[in-house]
């Protein structure tokens, strides 16, 4: 008499869960659920699918002795779509069906009410019946069967990511590039490489005696930062990377990179790494040294640019002075002796031939207009090259009779104002004055300006010339380094130790501004 499907499903959920208690591996399971289900229950062959993306992928595979079907390869895969297979997956419900070439089930792996993780297929042929039992209860079944193997997925992942682990935690404990170690939060050092130890010049035997402990080879300075990492341990389990110093056997710090993960938290270990930063720090020093040098390099030769500079002026108003002064003296008195000589010449000619024609009397008085033209023309060029006022009168005077020879020139309105009191050294007033001169060319040749101010103030320990139009403004971009002009402004306002700005005004136009370093009282001899 054969047996009743009720006795056939609890002898096969007898084996099932006996495969279940005694096998490891979701692979062993796998096969072992697979034979179980199908030798208690009549089937031929068998196989477990699990979903590997879009496709089902056989995991498992059985064959009964002298079966005349064959079981699917272990490599066989299938759309997760496709036929009862994949709809059993999809769903989630067990499925049989039966005719005349055979029979085949299809019982999903859902270990929750979630979806399927895989699905068993049992096959056989004509010549066997495989027993019928209730599909639902076979599904309980197949459920406990998917919460075990989902359990050696979640072992096997764990076993596998502990042995990186392990295997990792070995190289950096083998390391010889950084150093590693296992301490306890309350001081004691558990395990360090021997990278570690050299650093630290100490030895094995003392590791082994339980003597290191991190806080005595903390330096006091970093004692407050290593606090701090413990708190974040206790906190949050790891305290990021930080800079300390250890103390070496013979006294000397050694700084360090440290950073640290809590392992266990009763009781409290750490694992750590500390990167030696000796030649990191050694090579950060150097390279401080070598910009203090370079640095120092730069002021010298600024330094030295700055006096060449002032020298290189200080000759060119020499020469200039010096070719001012030769055109004054010696062309302003050829053309004084000209003048005289016309003049005796003219009256030589009315001595002789009495009243002179007008086409003479006038030829004559164009030579001396043309004599007089000549004289202002050499002496405005000699102005030019040094006015004469600036070294007899003072800065003052000196921009005042250039302000009223330019409104009488040109029309431009110029207002000055300036202490009438100050005194400045021949070489200060120069560099004044030649700024000064500098600034009017550019508003008369670009502003299109109506008025002009002009004015120095004395402010603590500068002084300050302060030349503002009423022009057109200007492009920041049309005064960079191709305006000659004020290159050598600039440069004559370094050759002093001096500032020079150029800027919009508030109201339009164009301010500009030197200021130099400058103490009342302060003149040349």
């Amino acid at each position: 008499m054969g047996q009743s499907p009720s006795e056939l499903l609890r002898q096969t959920t007898f084996a099932v869960m006996t495969t279940l208690i005694e096998v490891e591996g979701f692979a062993a399971v796998a096969s072992g659920v697979v034979r179980d289900l199908g030798e208690h229950l009549g089937w031929q062959t068998g196989a477990l699918w699990e979903a590997e993306g879009d496709a089902l992928a056989v995991r498992a595979a059985w064959s009964a002795p002298q079966a005349r079907l064959r079981a699917p390869s272990l490599a066989s895969t299938a759309p997760v779509d496709e036929g009862p297979r994949g709809a059993a997956y999809a769903s989630g419900l067990p499925h049989r069906e039966d005719d005349p070439s055979g029979a085949r089930m299809w019982l999903p792996i859902a270990p929750h009410a979630g979806p399927s993780i895989a699905v068993v297929e049992l096959a056989a042929g004509a010549e066997v019946s495989p027993a019928a039992v209730p599909l639902g209860e076979l599904a309980a079944l197949c459920a406990r069967v998917g919460r075990c193997l989902v359990r050696c997925q979640a072992r096997e992942r764990i076993d596998r990511e502990l042995r990186m682990t392990q295997t990792q935690i070995a190289r950096l404990h083998g390391s010889d590039v950084i150093g590693f170690m296992v301490t306890e939060l309350d001081g004691a050092v558990l395990q360090a490489n021997d990278a570690l130890l050299r650093m630290l010049q100490r030895s094995r035997a003392e590791l082994d005696a339980g003597t290191l402990r991190w806080p005595e080879l903390t330096s006091a300075a970093s004692l407050a930062a290593s606090r701090d990492a413990v708190a974040l341990l206790r906190e949050t389990g790891i305290a990021p990377a930080f800079e300390k110093e250890y103390i070496r056997a013979d006294g000397s710090l050694v700084p360090v990179l440290v950073g640290s993960a809590l392992v266990s938290k009763e009781p409290a270990v750490t694992i750590g790494f500390v990167v030696d930063l000796t030649a990191q720090k050694q090579a950060e020093q150097r390279l401080a040294e070598l910009n203090s040098e370079l640095e120092a390099r730069v002021a010298a030769g600024q330094a030295a640019l700055r006096a060449l500079t002032a020298r290189h002026l200080h000759e060119r108003e020499q020469q200039l002075a010096g070719l001012a002064r030769e055109m004054h003296d010696v062309f302003g008195q050829e053309l004084t002796i000209l003048r005289v000589d016309l003049g005796w010449l003219t009256r030589r000619l009315e001595d002789r031939y009495g009243v002179l024609g007008p086409e003479v009397i006038e030829r004559l008085a164009a030579i001396e207009v043309r004599l007089d033209g000549l004289f202002e023309a050499i002496h405005n060029i000699a102005s030019e090259l040094r006015p004469r006022i600036l070294d007899d009168l003072g800065l003052v005077a000196a921009i005042e009779s250039n302000a009223r020879n330019l409104t009488r020139r040109t029309g431009l309105a110029i207002e000055v104002a300036m202490p009438d009191d100050l005194l400045v050294d021949r070489d200060l007033a120069t560099t004044l004055y030649r700024i000064y001169q500098e600034l009017m060319t550019n508003v008369l040749r670009h502003a299109h300006a109506t008025g002009v101010e002009v004015a120095i103030h004395h402010r603590a320990g500068s002084l300050e010339l302060r030349v503002a139009d009423n022009g057109l403004g200007f492009a920041p971009a049309a005064v960079g380094s191709s305006s000659l002009g004020l290159l050598g402004i600039r440069e004559r306002a370094r050759a002093c130790g001096g500032a020079f700005t150029i800027e919009r005004g508030p109201a339009g136009g164009t301010v500009a501004t030197l200021s130099v370093p400058w103490h009342a009282g302060e003149t040349s001899s």
